[in-house]
């Protein structure tokens, strides 16, 4: 990952809105954040962060919209789809056309077609063989990611992977949190939870 790319996607995500208001200094990046900055940075109409210990153990932790939302649940419902496999693996689901894999798939396909979604992407959040999760998105109409959202993909899902491990280890951002440290611009300031 090159620090240029890193740096580019992580202003995406700074200046995004983490709710219903846009990120300030004030106010630590969030995981909801993320997903909207990809995607509006990545040409998709959805994102979503699922969390694993396991192929059968998931727990959304966002979803920018009712679609996507609605996906995860699927996948956590019928043990099918995108994310299982890609947590499985460990490497990138990049599906450009969701009804061309119906054999793959085909409770979760036909299910997810009808829903809205023409084209899925699911990255691991993986430090080495540690998996922790899956960033997914989902295009309503079928096509590839290019070869540029595809490359800034992966750093989202870096980022994301970051901001996981740093909250599970009580580390909270403040205003200047920018994981990723080989391109920080100054130094991050963290606070610890109590206790």
């Amino acid at each position: 990952m090159t620090s240029d790319r890193a740096a580019r996607v992580w202003a995406w995500i700074a200046a995004a809105p983490a709710g219903d208001a846009p990120a300030s200094a004030a106010a630590p990046v969030s995981i909801a954040a993320l997903c909207r900055a990809a995607v509006r940075q990545l040409g998709v109409d959805g994102a979503s962060m699922t969390v694993m210990s396991g192929p059968a153990a998931l727990e959304p932790l966002f979803a920018s919209d009712g679609v996507s939302a609605g996906l995860e649940e699927l996948q956590l419902s019928t043990g099918e789809g995108p994310c299982a496999d890609d947590f499985r693996f460990g490497s990138p689901m990049l599906i450009p056309d969701l009804a061309a894999v119906t054999a793959r798939w085909p409770v979760f396909v036909t299910t997810a077609v009808a829903a809205g979604a023409g084209a899925i992407f699911a990255f691991p959040l993986q430090a080495g063989a540690i998996r922790v999760g899956v960033l997914s998105l989902y295009r309503a109409k079928p096509g590839p990611l290019s070869p540029e959202e595809l490359a800034n993909g992966l750093v989202f899902a870096d980022i994301a992977l970051e901001m996981l491990l740093d909250s599970s280890a009580g580390i909270i951002a403040s205003g200047g949190y920018q994981p990723l440290g080989a391109w920080r611009a100054a130094a991050p300031r963290f606070i610890r939870r109590p206790g």
